[in-house]
This record gives structure tokens, sequence and C-alpha cells, in this order.
């Protein structure tokens, strides 16, 4: 694993340094330098198995980043999505659109050892667009966008499985049926901090929209939903930092196939990717970050003498330890209306090796109270 992440960071730093180098126009003017970037990368975690994928994407600070990335795994998910962030002015342009396929199961949410029952292999289609208009040096509002689009085949029920009492067997069916939403309203964003490397500051992101949902039988002319992120990072020493998160996704009527999720690396780490679905989510993450290598340079100045193309640079090694725990809320599908998912939980620790000055490369092992641990490594901030 830990080679992994080596050859993951010598890979992209040194071809994001090649690609950075030969389009830079300005270099004596660095807020008016383009940079194209592209690098192979790979990760792994315990839901997808071994993933490798290729990211290309240019930047013009701090007017311009966009993005897009391409991935495949040994577990069947393959996706591709592009992020772009476009600043004119005071305005900022923010997008986020995917593709992906994946199997997805579904469990039992009222048994406390997770063993899925039935499996589908699901594509998902998501787009959001928001324009926020800067009203302050960190407050922006705006428009906000959203199209979700999900539907799934090979639907089956898994050998060897009791069905719960009261889910038989259309049931798995109507959660891995066709759903699609698109709805419009409004974000506001307070942030005195990067989220993309958050070391010091708050985030308070908070949007609502109206729109339309349906699935193959049933529409909706009226559905509202929103989404509430508050992040606090406080660095106490150059050796020590804590973070806080409070994520809160809210769905009034929406079909199965499109309902938040909560479970795997970006919810609940610890339990299996996608275990628990309703209209509502809410989950809190607390972290804490102990630097105990500061300006290491092996790995990539043994890279630097095999090959002197690649850069030496310095990281820093931290040693993590986390806990995140969440809860689902599904108030009208199902016999079992109006119910709270049992609360769900994870914790654990992990590494990271930081090369400044916001590549991030990550491993973490995280364990539910009745669950096997499971492994996340990769590259990005985790909060």
């Amino acid at each position: 694993m830990f080679l992994i992440l080596v050859i993951n960071s010598i890979i992209t730093i040194g071809i994001s340094e090649l690609y950075a180098t030969d389009n830079a126009q300005t270099p004596t003017k660095p807020d008016s330098t383009s940079k194209f970037i592209a690098a192979p990368w790979a990760s792994a975690s315990t839901d997808e198995g071994i993933a490798v994928g290729f990211t290309a994407g240019i930047s013009k600070f701090p007017n311009l980043l966009a993005y897009t990335s391409l991935q495949t795994s040994s577990k069947g998910y393959s996706s591709i999505s592009l992020q772009a962030e476009i600043r004119n002015c005071y305005v900022k342009n923010i997008l986020n659109a995917s593709a992906s396929k994946a199997i997805r199961q579904l469990y039992d949410p009222f048994k406390p050892i997770p063993e899925p029952y039935a499996s589908a292999v699901v594509n998902r289609y998501q787009i959001r667009y928001s324009r926020l208009y800067q009203r302050s040096k960190n407050f922006a509002i705006g428009p906000d966008f959203k199209f979700d689009f999900s539907s799934a085949r090979k639907i089956e029920c898994l050998e060897n499985t009791e069905l719960p009492w009261d889910f038989e067997w259309p049931y798995p069916k109507r959660r891995f049926d066709r759903g699609t939403s698109y709805s419009a309203g409004l974000r506001a964003r307070y942030a005195t901090m990067n989220p993309n490397r958050p070391l010091n500051g708050r985030i308070v992101d908070l949007s609502f929209r109206i729109g339309q949902a349906e699935d193959r039988d049933w529409k909706l002319d009226l559905d509202r939903s929103g989404e509430i992120l508050i992040a606090l990072a406080r660095q106490f020493s150059h050796r020590n930092r804590f973070y806080l998160r409070f994520l809160g996704q809210f769905q009034e009527l929406i079909p199965p196939p499109i309902q938040n999720h909560l479970g795997g690396e970006s919810t609940l780490r610890g339990e299996p990717s996608q275990r628990d679905y309703g209209n509502t989510i809410l989950c809190g993450r607390a972290q804490y970050h102990l630097t105990v290598l500061k300006n290491w340079d092996f790995p990539l100045n043994l890279a630097h003498r095999i090959w002197s193309i690649f850069p030496v640079w310095a990281m820093d090694v931290e040693v993590v330890s986390f806990y995140d725990i969440g809860e689902v809320v599904d108030g009208h599908w199902g016999e079992r209306s109006d119910r709270y998912v049992k609360t769900k939980q994870g914790y654990g620790g992990g590494l990271r090796f930081v090369i400044p000055p916001e590549l991030v490369l990550y491993f973490d092992v995280a364990k539910s109270p009745h669950g096997s641990p499971r492994f996340y490594l990769g590259v990005g901030e985790t909060l």
C-alpha cells in the first residue's frame, strides 16, 4: 500500500511538473500563468478494489481551474467526471458533472452486521452548476441547478441470504429502478479557507432547490431539496490540527434510486459504500492530524536518482485519527415509513503524505462496531 502511495506521488508530480513547465506562458507573473496538468494515478479501497485512472486539466490562477478524470477499478466501478471553477471579476461559476457505473448492494439497515441480500449494476449521471456572486471577501451567493439520473440492470438477490421480513422482492427492484430529478434554487457559501486543503478556518455552504422528481411509475410536480455543510479547521501549532465537519442532505419526495446515501469514504468510513439511503442523511466527522515528519524527501530523492526527470520535493508525514457518525431518515418509502435508521459510526486512523502546497496522499483504515476493517487509499483531502 505504501508502494502505491509512493508510485502515485512520483508519477503525478513528475508528469504534472513536466506539463506545467512546458505550458507556462508568463512565468514572471504567477497570477496570469496558464498551466496544463496531466497525470495517471492509482487508488484502492475495500469497496472499489484497486482503481487506476487519468486526470488532465488546465489552471490559470485565480481565474480558472478545470479538469476531467477517467477511472476504472477491479470491482467493476468506472467513471468519468468534469470539475471546473471559472471566476470572472466577482462571479464564480462552479460545475461538477459525472457519469459512473458500479455494482451496488442492498443491506438490511436494522442488522448491525452489514450483510447484502441484493445487488445490481447501477448507472448514475449527475450535473450540478452554481453561479456565485461575491458579496464580500469570504461570502458568495447565487443560483444553483442540479440534475440527477439513475438506472440499473442485472438486479438479483444474492444466494444464501435471507430477505428482511418487510423487504419483499419488488423492493430491491424499486430501490434500483430508474429515477430522475431536476431542480433549481439558491446557494450561499461563506469560506475562510480552501476546501481542497482546509488548514485553518471555517466553511458554511447552504443550498435550497425546488424542482421535480420521478421514477418509472411516479411523478411529483414539486419537490424540495437542499444541503448544509459546516466545516471547521483549527491549527493549534505547526504539528497539530483538528477538523470538524457536519453534513446534512435533505429531500422531500424522491424516488429510491436517487435518494441520499450514507456509508463510504465521503460520508461514513468503516461502513460499506452506500449502505443506507433515505430522504435525509445527517453525518458528522472529527479528525485529528499530528505531523511526525517534516520536509521528508526520501521517496522522491530516490526516484530522482533513478531518473533525473523527477523533481526532488520534500513532503510532510501526518498521523491521523478520526471518528465518523451518521444517521438516515426515510419518511416516504417502504413499509417502515417515517423511520430513523439506527445510527451508524466508524472510527480509525491513517497516514497523510503532504506535498506542499495542496497535494495530499492518504491511507486510512476504518472500522464500525460490528463490521470488519475497511481501507481507503488515494489522493486528496478527506474532510
